[in-house]
This record gives structure tokens, sequence and C-alpha cells, in this order.
């Protein structure tokens, strides 16, 4: 085949003469293949802009899937501050019918204050303040911490963690802004009670470190005792029983503070009895006597003849009157009469 394309024109040269006719052949070869090139091109064209627009769509909707799943919410807003769009998450952090944002001064009724526990800590955000406002002044935002209230009925308050960057044209030009929000509140709740929880812990064994104080010195003098007269049989006994009952009440003591649930609660359970309030005196009594001689002070008790009855926690009321007497013992001028 010549595989040759021409354009044919047949026309009568003598019209009396109707039998002769006369052929004009055009090679047109080079103009139909460069006309089949260029629908070739067009259809490939075609076929890749029909590609590209699919893929484009399949992005589209693997982003869309991505900002409407992700626990995070995403507002992206033009140069002005008006938002163009807004993933699920934002709305429900925000309130569902949140007012439209139209510009940056439209902000103002929107409420949050800072909570970085800053010199602004608690102050509320102005309209420049807010992550948008900065992104859109070519600011690298990462992490302001928020306190909001949402435009729920009733609104809601929630603590964000919020994130934010200009988004520029081929030129380097702000061309609009997004924003990133985390709602962090129940961390920070949780950080809260952790805080609580050790400063529970602190107080408690401060309180307990100061009780295990008071037994030592009543011991302490025992011993002395002891070892001064071993052989005088009443003295020692007494001694002997003195050092018993504070180690019995030093003992109580350790418990608590072994028992780790309640150092991390700083909780103090009491153990409630019927019992006689002169002897709990007496061994209070009996824990700051060395400091009362130690300071030469007069003391002197009176009681009734017979028992008294209270109902309460034992070794409670011992540490409430040993600490009572000791600070009465210890900031009372020295060799005070009367105690």
């Amino acid at each position: 085949m010549l595989e040759r394309w021409y354009d044919v024109h047949a026309f009568r040269l003598d019209p009396s003469r109707p039998n002769q006719v006369a052929v004009l052949f055009a090679d047109i070869t080079e103009q139909r293949n460069a006309e089949q090139r260029r629908r070739r091109r067009r259809r490939r064209s075609e076929r890749g802009a029909r590609a590209a627009a699919l893929l484009a769509e399949a992005a589209t909707r693997r982003l869309d899937t991505l900002l409407e799943v992700v626990p995070v919410g995403i507002v992206v807003s033009d140069r002005n501050g008006t938002i163009e769009r807004e993933n699920r998450m934002f709305g429900k952090l925000w309130g569902e019918h949140h007012p439209d944002r139209h510009n940056l001064a439209d902000l103002g009724s929107w409420r949050a204050r800072w909570a970085d526990h800053s010199e602004r800590h608690g102050q509320v955000l102005g309209p420049a303040d807010w992550t948008t406002a900065r992104a859109l002044r070519g600011e690298e935002v990462v992490g302001d911490l928020l306190e909001i209230e949402s435009f729920d009925e009733p609104p809601i308050r929630r603590v964000l963690f919020s994130s934010g960057a200009p988004m520029r044209d081929e030129n380097g030009e702000i061309t609009g802004a997004v924003v990133a929000q985390l709602d962090i509140s129940k961390r920070i709740a949780a950080e809260e009670e952790l805080l609580l929880a050790a400063k529970r812990k602190d107080e408690f064994l401060a309180m307990l470190a100061h009780e295990l104080r008071n037994p030592l010195a009543p011991i302490a003098s025992a011993a002395d005792l002891i070892r001064v007269f071993p052989r005088d049989e009443h003295r020692v006994s007494k001694a002997s029983a003195i050092i018993a009952r504070q180690a019995k009440h030093m003992t109580s003591l350790i418990e608590d503070l072994l028992d780790v649930s309640r150092v991390t609660q700083g909780l103090v359970q009491y153990e409630f009895e019927v019992l006689d309030l002169n002897r709990a005196t007496a061994d209070a009594i009996e824990q700051v006597r060395p400091i009362l001689e130690r300071k030469k002070h007069r003391f002197s008790l009176h009681t009734s003849p017979g028992a008294a009855l209270v109902r309460g926690d034992e070794k409670r009321l011992i540490q409430v009157l040993a600490n009572l007497l000791n600070n009465a013992a210890k900031y009372s001028r020295r060799g005070n009469d009367r105690l």
C-alpha cells in the first residue's frame, strides 16, 4: 500500500464534450498525518486530564476522610480570617452551631482564656492573640494552651492544645492559615489529680514525721533511766512500761506510713471506741515530759476521780493532746510556773 492521501477533484474541460472529464489529484498525506497526530495528542491529553482529575478526586476523598476521622479540630481560613473549611471535630469542640467567621474581628464573640500557667494565665484572648490571627501574620504557632467555652447550651469548658501555620502561594505570599486544636481536658484533669495526690501524700508524710518524733523523747528518757539505775527494779519496770507503750504507739504510726493507699490519698482512718480520756491524757503527758523537764516547766494535771469515758480514736486523741502540750512547752517562757 502506498499509504498516501489525495484530494481528488473531477471537472469537465469542455461542456460541449460531456464524455471528456479532467481529474486533479492533490497529495495531502502530510496534512492528513499531521492532523492525525494532533488528534492522537489531543486524545492522550484528554485521557491524561481525566486520569489526573480522577487522581485528584481520589486524593480529595482520602483527605476528606482523614480530616473527618482525626481526633483533632482542623479549620482552614483565607487571608481575611474567613473560615473556608472545618472538620467535624472542630464543630464538636466549639459547638455544632458556632457562629460564622467572616474576618478576624468576628473572633470577639468566641470565648477563650490563656491556660499556660504563665503571667497571662486566665486572661481573655484578644483578636490578635488567636492562633489563626498569628498564623496570618506569618507565625508558626506550636502549642498554645487555651481554655475555651463552646457555643453549646450550656457552654462546655475545654482545654485545647492549639497550633497553626500560614499557607503561602508560589510567590511566598500568605493566602490563608490552617489551625489544628487538640482537646487535652482529660489529660489536664489527670495531671491536676496527680499533683493533688502528691500534695496529699507530702502533707500526710509530714504529719507522720512530726508524730513519730513525739514518742522518741520518752523512749530516750526511759532508756537513760535504765542505764543510770540498772539495779532499781521499780524504776526499770516503770521505764520499760514507758518504752513498751511508746513503741506500740510508734508501731501504729509506722503502719499508717506503710499503708500506701492512705498515703496516696492523704486519708487518715479513725477507729472509734469507748475509752478513758484520763489514760489518753497520761500517755500524751508521758510523751512530752522530757521537754517539760528540760525547760523546767511546772506542770499540773487535774482530772476527775473516776474514768472520763469518751468515744473516739485513742491514737489520734493522744496525738492531738501531745501536740498541744508539746507546743505549749516549746513556746512557753523557760521555767514557767504553771503549764
